[in-house]
């Protein structure tokens, strides 16, 4: 059973999803800002920006959410075969110095059919899950150490990469991904990718 904490809130975070404002209809700046504004006020502690081809990109919701509001925590749905594991690290690390503020990341596998048909994505399902949890590494190494990183992996290969970024060890990111795997993937493997990427820079953080 939820319990209160001190300050009134419940011992969980409570999330909620970003509108998909349609430009036609009006100011969607200003949607998303009211919007955001008014979870903030019902205590909300975080807001999803959902990865699609048709919406505004999550990065430019969150960008908007950390802007007008206080505390609310963006949750950004993160494509691998969208963005490379460098800039997201990059844009993680960035929007949290600029605005002294945790960016939690839901990490997705998968999307509409026509939409990976549309980016001739080769990977089975199986195989998506897999260079997801590749990607997290390598973000992850990232963002811990300001220092040359070596990787040699299936899917990412990198030579003293760098951020050139003090570690984000303040504000480390919640990470998300989801539980569904087909019937010939062990549990092991999803319980690794949703505990042990719980956590980040040796701090444990709550993967929900």
């Amino acid at each position: 059973m939820a319990t209160l904490g001190s300050r009134g809130r419940y011992d969980f975070d409570v999330y909620g999803t970003a509108l998909a404002p349609n430009p036609a209809e009006g100011d969607p700046l200003q949607v998303f800002t009211e919007f955001a504004q008014r979870a903030e006020r019902y205590g909300m502690d975080g807001l999803l920006a959902f990865y699609n081809h048709f919406n505004f990109h999550p990065w430019a919701v969150a960008a908007t959410v950390l802007q007008h509001t206080k505390a609310i925590t963006p949750l950004i749905a993160l494509q691998p075969n969208a963005q490379a594991p460098f800039t997201a690290a990059k844009l993680i690390w960035s929007l949290a110095t600029l605005h002294q503020r945790r960016i939690d990341v839901n990490l997705i596998t998968g999307a509409t059919k026509e939409e990976l048909e549309q980016i001739d994505e080769q990977l089975g399902h199986d195989e998506r899950y897999e260079r997801a949890t590749e990607y997290m590494t390598v973000v992850r190494a990232l963002l811990c150490a300001d220092e040359p990183l070596v990787h040699d992996g299936r899917y990412y290969r990198y030579r003293s990469l760098r951020l050139h970024s003090p570690p984000g060890r303040q504000w480390p990111p919640r990470w998300r991904m989801s539980r569904s795997l087909t019937p010939s993937r062990s549990s092991s493997l999803r319980r690794r990718s949703w505990v042990e990427h719980g956590r980040i820079c040796g701090s444990a953080s709550a993967s929900g």
